[in-house]
C-alpha cells in the first residue's frame, strides 16, 4: 500500500540522513512515485494539494534528491493523508498519525541539517584554513566537551555503575536523571532531540571529523531508536525495546565514546576538563579512560 510504503522511507529520514539509507530510497522511489502521480490524477487541478504531491513524484524519480526539500514534500502529503483519515480503517489511521509524526521528525532533522551545512560554509568562505582549525578546536573545547564527551562519560559510568536492568533502564529512558552532579536529559531523550548532533557534530568545519563522527552517532542512534516510547497526557512514559536489548545499547554507546576520543585526540585534546561532570575524575587523561 502507498501509505505503508512512504512511511517505510519516512521512518529512516526522521532517524538518519539520506546518504545513509539511499539504497532503499533508490529501491523503492520509482513505484512510490508512479502510485503518487495515480493518486495526484482523482485531485482536482490547480489545487495546491495536487500540486505538492506532482511535485513529490517528481522528485522520486531522481537517484538524489535534496534531502530538505523531499522531507517538506512529504510533510505536506502526510497531511493530506490526515484530511482522508475519517474515510480509512482503523489500522490505516494508526498508520497515518505514526506516518505524520515521522513526517515531522523528518523534516526537523533535514531542516537543522540544511542550516547548519549553509553555517559551515559561510564560516569556510570567509576563514582562512588556520581559523578553521581554530574554529574546530574551540568548538571541541567547549560544546564538544562539556556538553558532549563529559556528558556522554556521566550517562555511560551511571549505565555501568547501575546495580541491576531497573535502574540501568531509568538511565536510559527517564527524562532527566541526577548523577550526582545535577539533573541531565537521559539517553533515549538525548538522541531523540539530536542535541549532541546540532550542538557540536554538524557544525564541525573539517569534513573528515564530522562525518566519522555524524556515522558513529546514527550507528548508535539505530540502537537506541530501537527503544519505542508511549507517553500520555501528563508526560508519563512507557518503554518498550523493539529487538534491542539493554547490553546492545550499552555497547553501541560505548563505541561512540571510543569514537568521541579519537576525535579529541586528532584535534590535541589530551584530558577532560569539567569541574561538575567528572564521573572518570577531573582532568583525567583521555588515554587512561577505560571503558
Amino acid at each position: 500500500m502507498l501509505l505503508t510504503a512512504l512511511h517505510e522511507l519516512t521512518k529512516l529520514g526522521a532517524q538518519k540522513p539520506l546518504t545513509m539509507w539511499l539504497p532503499e530510497y533508490q529501491t523503492k522511489s520509482r513505484d512510490l512515485s508512479v502510485d503518487l502521480s495515480a493518486v495526484a490524477e482523482k485531485i482536482e487541478a490547480g489545487t495546491g494539494v495536487r500540486e505538492n504531491i506532482e511535485h513529490l513524484a517528481e522528485i522520486l524519480k531522481t537517484d538524489q534528491p535534496g534531502e530538505y526539500e523531499l522531507a517538506r514534500l512529504i510533510l505536506r502529503t502526510a497531511e493530506f493523508f490526515k484530511e482522508q483519515i475519517d474515510t480509512l480503517p482503523d489500522e490505516d489511521r494508526n498508520t497515518v498519525f505514526a506516518f505524520i509524526s515521522d513526517s515531522k521528525k523528518f523534516c526537523d532533522r533535514a531542516q537543522a541539517a540544511e542550516f547548519l551545512g549553509r553555517e559551515r560554509d559561510r564560516v569556510k568562505t570567509t576563514s582562512s584554513l588556520t581559523q578553521q582549525t581554530a574554529h574546530d578546536r574551540r568548538l571541541f573545547e567547549l560544546e564538544g566537551m562539556m556538553y558532549c564527551l563529559e556528558y556522554y562519560l556521566t550517562l555511560y559510568k551511571a549505565i555501568l555503575d547501575a546495580p541491576d536492568d531497573s535502574a540501568k533502564r531509568k538511565v536510559i529512558e527517564s527524562t532527566e536523571i541526577d548523577c550526582g552532579y545535577g539533573e541531565i536529559p537521559g539517553l533515549w531523550i538525548d538522541f531523540d532531540k539530536d542535541e549532541v548532533l546540532q550542538k557540536f557534530i554538524l557544525k564541525i568545519l573539517d569534513n573528515d571529523l564530522r562525518q566519522e563522527l555524524a556515522a558513529a552517532y546514527y550507528t548508535a542512534k539505530e540502537k537506541v531508536a530501537k527503544i519505542k516510547m508511549s507517553c500520555d497526557k501528563q508526560g508519563s512514559c512507557q518503554a518498550s525495546y523493539d529487538g534491542v536489548t539493554i547490553e546492545e545499547v550499552t555497547v553501541a554507546f560505548k563505541q561512540l565514546i571510543k569514537t568521541f576520543i579519537v576525535a579529541f585526540q586528532k584535534v590535541g585534546i589530551e584530558q577532560l576538563s569539567s569541574y561538575f561532570l567528572t564521573p572518570f575524575g577531573k582532568n583525567t587523561k583521555l588515554g587512561d579512560i577505560k571503558l
